[in-house]
């Protein structure tokens, strides 16, 4: 049973939009509970965009380093976040973009 989503500070202080940030979110959720093997319909339906939408995110988080495909066997993707273990950093190189 679905609870909510909490976006860990990690994620929270990243340059990344709203929607990339619940997305990346949802993945590090499913991965602390196993490995996330979520649809992109699943991602779809919690986001309310298209399938194809959600398929660019995870590309451009994959781009920037937040995500690593472990596998893919052509039905089923697993993935793996990837998160700063400093935020310090990232909220310095937030407030200096301001």
């Amino acid at each position: 049973m679905r609870t909510g989503l909490w976006i860990p500070v990690e994620i929270e202080l990243l340059p990344l939009s709203l929607t990339e940030k619940v997305l990346l979110s949802e993945i590090v959720s499913l991965s602390r509970v196993g490995e996330c093997f979520a649809s992109n319909e699943h991602f779809s339906k919690l986001l309310g965009v298209r399938s194809d939408s959600v398929s660019r995110l995870i590309s451009k988080l994959k781009k920037a380093g937040y995500l690593k495909q472990i596998s893919f066997d052509g039905r089923r993707r697993r993935l793996l976040p990837i998160l700063p273990s400093d935020s310090q950093e990232h909220l310095s190189k937030k407030e200096g973009k301001r």
